[in-house]
């Protein structure tokens, strides 16, 4: 009797002369008769139901085929639009042919023509985005993407902890969800650092922008700005910028380290499971002072970071504040909120004084800045690690209809103005 192989996932095509070619690479359970089919496979439905060999959570390198299977699916999406255009270009000049004394007919057509254009150069942008993106997560797998730190006589080696204070942090981390160390770097290299920022913060030369607020899930969603709500101006920074000062990549890499070290030894629960942590980027935020600057009373309401599981996990932050910084004088208290037992809430105010690091779980800890009340802007160097898996996902997600609608009430209850009036919604 002739064997009879499995048949193809998504045609159900059986064989009886040879197994098909092209199996599932991160549950192996599933075979195909073509790669095309693999594909719209795993788009359509499998991806959903897949999960992993025996249905074990799934290894590093099958999140990576994952992750090439996302880049080739945006790829196709490209390739689909691009060819519209061609089908859109083909039937403007018809029509140009056939009714050229119709000026509105051709100038609508024109219009469509623009719109695919935009809608393609945006699909470009995002596909360019997101393999970037994913190409900058295997690079960190492979422990190829860090601080680019290389030993100074100016800066010397990375700043460390001594054990207790890594043990002190762990356990207020475990705890209630947040913890901080003072004099994590001395006085000397805050005030190099806070120098450096402020220095290109007034000339102009540091691209500072106004702190937004949204983005969604995927960081690809609405964002807007609403000057009472957050009054801060920011500058996201990557070792790889070409303006990087040595001082950042000193700092990063003492955070790289210490997180390293959280993961492996923390008790927290919200750090169990997680087999790779990850950072991206960083953000230099200045709250004006309240006299001399460009605000009065900067703030930032209360948020969480991560509300909405975009793969950040841990917030870690060094303040870059002058010596004797008070609440009382200067003001700027990072308020944080911790739920009892009984469904109370405490708030503990915690002061920004220079050299002090505060690390707090991102998904979980409402918090918020209080305004700057004294003569000196407050500046803060805040670094947020990401759950890899977690991160590739949401980033590679679209941005929903839902999610834009909430955005878009949520900005005009705020009375923002939106600076990504561009977004698409699938």
């Amino acid at each position: 009797m002739a064997a009879v192989y499995l048949p193809c996932g998504y045609c159900g095509e059986t064989s009886q002369q040879r197994p098909h070619p092209y199996t599932c690479s991160r549950c192996l359970d599933v075979k195909y008769c073509s790669k095309d089919h693999q594909l719209r496979h795993w788009r359509k439905a499998h991806r959903v139901e897949c999960r992993g060999a025996g249905g074990k959570k799934p290894t590093l390198a099958e999140q990576v085929a994952n992750l090439r299977l996302a880049m080739l699916a945006h790829a196709e999406k490209t390739r689909s639009i691009s060819a519209e255009i061609a089908k859109a270009g083909a039937e403007r000049d018809r029509i140009l042919r056939d009714v050229s004394a119709a000026s509105a007919a051709v100038e609508k057509v024109a219009e469509e023509r623009r719109n695919a254009e935009r809608e393609v150069a945006a699909a470009q942008s995002e596909l360019k985005a997101k393999s970037r993106e994913i190409e900058m997560c295997l690079s960190m797998m492979d422990g190829l993407y860090d601080s680019g730190y290389e030993a100074s006589s100016e800066w010397g080696d990375p700043p460390t902890l001594t054990a207790g204070q890594a043990a002190a942090l762990a356990e207020g981390l475990a705890d209630r969800g947040w913890a901080f160390i003072d004099d994590y770097i001395d006085m000397t290299a805050v005030e190099k650092m806070r120098t450096c920022w402020l220095d290109r913060y007034s000339t102009g030369t540091g691209d500072f922008e106004r702190g937004r607020m949204g983005g969604g899930r995927s960081g690809q969603n609405i964002k807007y700005i609403e000057e009472g709500s957050r009054g801060d101006f920011v500058r996201w920074l990557s070792p790889q910028d070409d303006d990087c000062p040595v001082g950042y990549k000193w700092l990063r890499a003492g955070m790289d380290l210490l997180v390293q070290d959280l993961a492996r030894n923390c008790r927290c629960a919200a750090l169990k499971g997680v087999d790779t942590v990850v950072a991206q980027s960083s953000m230099v935020a200045i709250y004006p002072a309240a006299r001399g600057g460009n605000g009065v009373g900067s703030r930032y309401i209360r948020h969480i970071d991560n509300p909405i599981g975009d793969g950040r996990i841990l917030t870690v932050m060094v303040y870059l504040n002058p010596e004797g910084w008070s609440l009382d004088s200067h003001g700027g208290a990072l308020r944080v909120f911790h739920a009892m037992e009984d469904g109370s809430e405490v708030a503990t105010d915690i002061c920004p004084s220079g050299g002090r690091l505060l690390v707090f779980l991102s998904d979980r800890l409402p918090h918020e800045v209080l305004p700057v009340t004294g003569d000196h802007h407050r500046v803060a160097i805040t670094t947020w690690y990401m759950d890899f898996a977690a991160r590739a996902r949401a980033t590679c997600e679209e941005p929903s209809l839902a999610e834009t609608e909430k955005l878009r009430n949520e900005m005009a209850r705020m009375g923002g103005h939106s600076v990504d009036d561009d977004v698409t919604a699938a």
